[in-house]
């Protein structure tokens, strides 16, 4: 091969690896954003204390989207989110309203990191 097959060869897999990673960058921030609705309303419901069919709900909709997102992300990333989200399940199921809600709040807040840490941001390079 050639120098400037050489060449070639590397600026395909560049511009195919940027090309994968926004691909990923979008379908991450589209399940966070869509997730992360369904926890809020799963919020709402927990501060009135009337939890109703949206943790089902929630834990569906996570459930079909972790398979996806198991290709790229960290698994213990992705357990940390199930572990909080089987953990709101119970303790709503018990009634135990306080805690569920910071349940809730960190199983947000992981979600929002898998959108953030791949971003461009000065906190993550540092």
């Amino acid at each position: 091969m050639g120098i400037k097959n050489e060449i070639l060869l590397i600026i395909i897999i560049v511009v195919l690896i940027i090309f994968i990673e926004i691909i990923t960058a979008k379908y991450t921030s589209k399940v966070v954003n869509l997730i992360s609705y369904d926890a809020e309303k799963v919020l709402e419901e927990l501060y009135n204390k009337s939890v109703q069919d949206s943790i089902i709900k929630l834990k569906q909709d996570w459930m079909q989207k972790e398979d996806i997102l198991s290709c790229y992300i960290e698994h213990d990333e992705l357990e940390k989110v199930t572990s909080n989200l089987v953990l709101l399940e119970e303790n709503a199921k018990n009634e135990e309203y306080e805690q569920a809600l910071l349940n809730v709040r960190e199983f947000i807040y992981w979600l929002n990191h898998f959108k953030e840490k791949d971003e461009l941001f000065l906190k993550n390079i540092l």
